[in-house]
């Protein structure tokens, strides 16, 4: 769904119709079509939701538990009745995202004459299209602080799922999610319009898919959504794609051998460099076209 939302919300604002009405349309409709296609959950599957409640017990998990809620409850009061506080947030995060309502459609925003300098418009911006969802409804910016709630959620499920991979049972599971949603800069960034714990989900998902024993076509599917959208997320998101495609590549040497492997490589690589192109691809060719660079600002 997070690959549906950014192709076409992409495509919506390249030609001028990142507008309410259009983005709900178009996004029901591939959303409806992708769920009735996905014939196996296997979210559902690696998550092994039916004995996740039956794991809350004891003492200290229940606390450990309650205290999360407490500390999300707060950050979605926060959320409703604060404002913005963060420096970065204020003076390009917000701005991208409320420039690209405003003007329905992706454009570089103008306000150097104000920040004396125009390199914040020309970051990546795939994360600000998905926080069109939490401005045009509302015709204005009221929730956009609880943007990265949901994929904080999402991060914390992707950690649950890696514990498991790495040998975690039971209750180490959940004490593993648990600890994500517990890391105070976690906390702190689920009550601003950033995009570090967006690009941790997208990153911790693709991982999770990634690292499925044995490697199916879904998953490697999945993993390619999920990474393909993490450099047009944030800049810095080329290194841990690097340090992804790093673990890939070592899971499917330990897990195939001779023509299959190489079969193996050569469909993630394609995979994971077609989403790339398809989802972040843009932003890296608009930024070579009007700065010369494809990684402007750096």
């Amino acid at each position: 769904f997070t690959g549906i939302a950014l192709t076409s919300s992409l495509a919506l604002g390249l030609i001028g119709q990142l507008r309410f009405w259009p983005l709900l349309g178009v996004q029901a409709g591939l959303a409806v079509a992708a769920a009735a296609a996905a014939r196996r959950p296997i979210v559902f599957e690696m998550l092994d939701v039916r004995s996740v409640t039956r794991r809350i017990d004891g003492a200290p998990l229940r606390i450990a538990v309650g205290l999360v809620a407490v500390a999300y409850l707060y950050v979605i009061f926060l959320g409703l009745v604060g404002e913005p506080f963060s420096g970065d947030e204020l003076m390009y995060h917000l701005p991208l995202v409320a420039s690209f309502a405003q003007a329905g459609r992706i454009v570089v925003p103008q306000l150097g004459r104000y920040w004396h300098t125009d390199w914040w418009a020309y970051n990546p911006a795939g994360a600000y299209l998905l926080y069109q969802w939490w401005v045009l409804p509302f015709g204005s910016g009221v929730l956009v602080d609880l943007a990265q709630l949901p994929y904080a959620a999402g991060a914390a499920l992707a950690t649950y799922v890696l514990a498991r991979r790495f040998g975690a049972r039971g209750r180490g599971q959940l004490w593993s999610a648990l600890l994500f949603l517990s890391i105070p800069i976690v906390i702190n960034q689920c009550k601003t319009g950033m995009v570090d714990v967006t690009l941790t989900f997208l990153f911790a998902a693709g991982l999770a898919f990634a690292l499925a024993t044995p490697l199916s076509a879904p998953a490697l599917l999945l993993t390619a959504i999920a990474w393909g959208a993490v450099p047009g997320a944030k800049l810095s998101g080329m290194i841990y794609l690097a340090a992804g495609g790093t673990c890939l590549f070592f899971h499917l040497v330990s897990n195939a051998r001779g023509r299959t492997l190489l079969r193996h490589l050569i469909a993630a690589a394609a995979a994971v460099t077609l989403a790339v192109a398809l989802l972040s691809g843009y932003w890296f060719v608009r930024n070579y076209w009007l700065k010369g660079s494809p990684i402007f600002p750096l």
